[in-house]
């Protein structure tokens, strides 16, 4: 489904390319406008059609070549992908690289088929706004037959060829750069459930805050266990975690896969003994996550995710000088939640 109209996108594009082409005071009144493309495709949208069918495309739609790779004036493109949404910005420049126009085009569909097709239009439209509205094929018609000979028999002329759309020859190094990757940022939280990082299984909450240019993303994640208690003999230990961590992922499709790097603080605490203390330890842990995230409406997506984490330090308690507990090596976590990405 388009997120914005091709309809809209055609008048608001016809009358920025009016006002760039309308400035070239020193072209003749019937000299066809020709411009320089640059054409970039981004990460996730290497299926979309290449340069060279983007040419075609356009030259078909208005009926000639308009593309000349030592033009003044230039028309850029670039494809991104974030998720199942598919954008293309399209800006005109001038001889000096100001901004003529500029506009965005996104589908949120798996294929690039549509927004080909838009694309196509927004730049014949951008280029030649008159011509763009009545398409032809490109066609170069013979000449007349020569009149026969008195004594030859007259021949059938033959049919005029027709001419596809030029090839175009691959663009010289451009001075201007292409425009950057798309950098996001994103955040998801909610409650977990923990096994092994205390003497019961435990609940608690993360959130994490990050950026991410497809297929990578790296956050920062905090995490809470809520305390949990153990009967030993005549009273019990409580115990209760906090821990931060460095997260970073790679994406494919709805799947990740990341690592985890945790440093934090265990609070231990004794209740109905003779001597009993509070004792905080430093915790340092470290593992791998599978997470999904299914795309909502708009920019948010459901997270789901299981770890498993390695402790790297060990926590003995004690009571009258007799261990009851140790931190096991191996520990479990799953969560789900809400995500938001942004812009």
């Amino acid at each position: 489904m388009a997120l914005t109209s091709i309809r809209g996108s055609t008048a608001l594009l016809g009358a920025f390319a009016l006002a760039w082409l309308a400035g070239e005071g020193h072209a003749a009144a019937d000299e066809p406008p020709r411009v320089r493309l640059v054409y970039v495709r981004g990460p996730g949208t290497e299926k979309c059609p290449d340069e060279r069918d983007l040419r075609n495309g356009v030259a078909a739609r208005l009926g000639r070549d308009p593309f000349d790779d030592h033009a003044e004036r230039m028309v850029t493109a670039r494809v991104t992908r974030a998720r199942r949404v598919l954008r293309t910005r399209i800006e005109v420049h001038g001889p000096a690289g100001e901004l003529y126009g500029e506009r965005d085009l996104s589908f949120k569909d798996k294929d690039c088929a549509e927004l080909a097709e838009a694309t196509e239009l927004a730049i014949a439209i951008a280029i030649d706004p008159l011509g763009a509205m009545s398409p032809k094929p490109i066609v170069t018609e013979a000449p007349p037959p020569a009149p026969a000979s008195p004594t030859e028999e007259p021949h059938p002329p033959p049919p005029p060829p027709v001419v596809d759309a030029p090839a175009p020859k691959p663009p010289p190094p451009q001075p201007a750069s292409p425009p950057p990757p798309h950098l996001q940022f994103h955040a998801d939280g909610g409650p977990v459930g923990s096994l092994g990082a205390g003497p019961q299984a435990a609940v608690g909450g993360r959130l994490l805050v990050g950026v991410r240019r497809m297929p990578f993303s790296a956050g920062l994640e905090g995490r809470f266990d809520a305390p949990t208690t153990r009967s030993v003999g005549p009273g019990s230990i409580e115990t209760s975690l906090m821990l931060a961590s460095l997260v970073p992922c790679y994406h494919y499709g709805v799947l990740a896969g990341c690592a985890i790097l945790g440093a934090g603080a265990l609070r231990s605490h004794g209740r109905s003994f003779e001597d009993s203390r509070d004792a905080t330890t430093a915790v340092f842990m470290a593992g791998a996550r599978l997470a999904v995230e299914v795309p909502l409406d708009g920019v948010l997506f459901l997270h789901l995710h299981s770890d498993l984490l390695a402790a790297l330090s060990q926590t003995t308690v004690q009571v009258n000088q007799s261990e009851v507990w140790q931190t096991p090596r191996i520990s479990g976590v799953i969560g789900m939640g809400l995500g938001v990405t942004f812009p």
